[in-house]
């Protein structure tokens, strides 16, 4: 994906940037990134954190994993909403 195509995606998203050019997903919502490569493909799910390094992207998840991906490997780009709370059994 084109790194005009990814800050378009992520502008759209509402991603704050922070520090040292890690940009951030407002509370209660995360990315997925959907990637291929010599036709294996990889789902990088729960992302709250991105940021560019030239060719490289590096995503940081909700549990704190990191992962380093090329930026032309990635093909969609998916902004889950917040979490709503499930109704409660029986009356309210």
């Amino acid at each position: 994906m084109a790194n005009s195509h990814l800050q378009t995606l992520l502008s759209s998203a509402g991603v704050v940037a922070g520090e040292d050019g890690w940009q951030s997903m407002p509370d209660s919502r995360s990315l997925t990134l959907q990637l291929a490569h010599g036709g294996v493909s990889l789902t990088v799910a729960r992302i709250r954190n991105i940021r560019e390094r030239g060719t490289v992207l590096e995503a940081r998840t909700i549990q704190g994993e990191l992962y380093f991906l090329l930026a032309d490997d990635v093909f969609a780009v998916v902004v889950e909403g917040p979490k709503e709370s499930a109704r409660k059994a029986g009356f309210v």
